[in-house]
């Protein structure tokens, strides 16, 4: 499938007043790094992300007075408490580049296949719980109390219905076992933000949603396969933007960097 680039112009006005009359189907990004493995986590790294791409960085001090932790604490332990994590966020922020770094989404979706029919391929569709055609989904990374920066992915809707070839099928029936059966699967979104509104928030019910877009950069479905009983993939995309740095990646750990006698050359 090809992945076509089109202009921005606009795009976040256009949303926001969107969203102003339909409510968001909200998933919240994954979060499963660690203090240990990494200082910042993907929902910090998602309010990094807004405020680099804007002239500023977060209200640290409010961020993390906003945190049930925090309020949990006696006085004596929030100043240290304050201290320390205003120290790790604002490293965290110091070191996050958006030209580089990317926001990692896990989110469960159904996906349903028909089979090819009266010279027309198989398809397989995806579709988020509860969605309907008012929905714009949003993956939402809370910042302080009652403010969440809210990412909207760029071209997200292309994924939601794709044509397999006959291989493809093949590969899509050997798994889910059942044409035309709502399956739960894992959809995994790599997600370069691009663009934020930091003129003001839109305020939908009790929370006030900072509005972020963002590009795919590497997406892919996976589900429980009727067949193996793994998690198996159904299918999956690399931008062209992102293409090399991606197979850069996955390379063994042993050819990811030069031998030293190479150097020498």
């Amino acid at each position: 499938m090809g992945f076509y680039c089109v202009g921005m112009r606009n795009t976040i006005s256009a949303l926001a007043a969107f969203l102003l009359f339909f409510a968001p189907l909200v998933a919240f990004a994954s979060d499963s790094s660690s203090v240990s493995k990494d200082p910042s986590s993907q929902r910090e790294k998602g309010v990094f992300a807004f405020f680099t791409l804007g002239s500023g960085p977060p209200d640290f001090e409010r961020w993390i007075m906003s945190w049930e932790e925090y309020s949990q604490l006696s006085t004596k332990e929030r100043e240290n408490y304050l201290i320390e994590h205003s120290i790790r966020l604002g490293t965290g922020y110091g070191l996050f580049d958006p030209k580089k770094d990317l926001l990692n989404i896990e989110t469960v979706v159904s996906v349903h296949y028909v089979a090819p029919k009266d010279g027309e391929p198989g398809r397989v569709y995806f579709q988020f719980p509860g969605q309907n055609e008012d929905y714009i989904p949003t993956f939402s990374y809370p910042y302080i109390k009652d403010e969440w920066v809210s990412l909207i992915i760029n071209k997200l809707a292309l994924f939601a219905e794709l044509k397999l070839s006959d291989e493809h099928f093949a590969t899509v029936s050997e798994h889910l076992s059942y044409e035309n059966q709502e399956y739960e699967a894992l959809l995994s979104i790599q997600v370069r933000p691009t663009q934020a509104d930091h003129s003001k928030p839109i305020k939908i019910g009790s929370i006030r949603q900072w509005i972020m877009i963002g590009e795919i950069a590497y997406m892919k479905c996976e589900v429980d396969s009727d067949k193996t009983g793994r998690r198996e993939q159904l299918w999956d995309y690399v931008a062209p933007w992102y293409a090399e740095e991606h197979r850069l990646k996955n390379l063994p750990e042993d050819m990811r960097y030069p031998h030293p006698f190479d150097l020498k050359k």
